[in-house]
């Protein structure tokens, strides 16, 4: 793949310029993606809880400033699922790379690493309706679960479950 041109995104009231790789999947407003990456080589991509609430605390603040809607997610120490609309007209592929490009260098500068964190580019797609939108909710909700990380989706702090219950207080 190539690169496209050099775009502009503002967030929070700092400019931030990239080149971005080309996709094949078109972001547009209105559109609903599931977006998810995994650690390189199955690797952690979050090495303490603070990273993960740190983490959630940016996407939440960054969506609001890219008209972009968390509709459900769910991070783990080893990967994260956004399942995302885009409202506006920052492409959500400008919002993920924001988020997680300043991700991964907070979390090489605050554990002393260097290197890629995630393996390679984020990967998205798009959601066409009712029925798959319930099924990928379900999915991502369950995911601390089937990982092993708890034995109800409503124990995991680091997602929106809880939201979904009504219950946003923390645990």
């Amino acid at each position: 793949t190539g690169l496209s041109a050099t775009v502009r995104y503002v967030a929070g009231g700092a400019p931030y310029t990239e080149r971005m790789a080309a996709r094949q999947l078109q972001f547009e407003p209105g559109g609903l993606y599931h977006v998810f990456n995994f650690g390189v080589n199955g690797e952690r991509i979050a090495f303490t809880d603070s990273d993960l609430s740190e983490l959630s605390q940016w996407l939440r603040a960054d969506a609001a400033a890219a008209q972009i809607t968390i509709v459900a997610y769910n991070l783990l120490p080893n990967a994260y699922h956004l399942l995302l609309r885009q409202c506006g007209d920052i492409p959500v592929s400008q919002f993920v790379q924001r988020v997680f490009n300043r991700y991964s260098k907070k979390i090489n500068h605050r554990h002393r690493r260097s290197g890629t964190l995630f393996a390679g580019p984020f990967k998205a797609q798009a959601i066409t309706g009712d029925r798959q939108l319930a099924l990928l909710c379900r999915h991502v909700h369950l995911l601390p679960v089937t990982a092993g990380l708890v034995e109800s989706p409503e124990q995991w702090a680091f997602g929106d479950f809880r939201e979904w219950l009504g219950d946003a207080r923390p645990r």
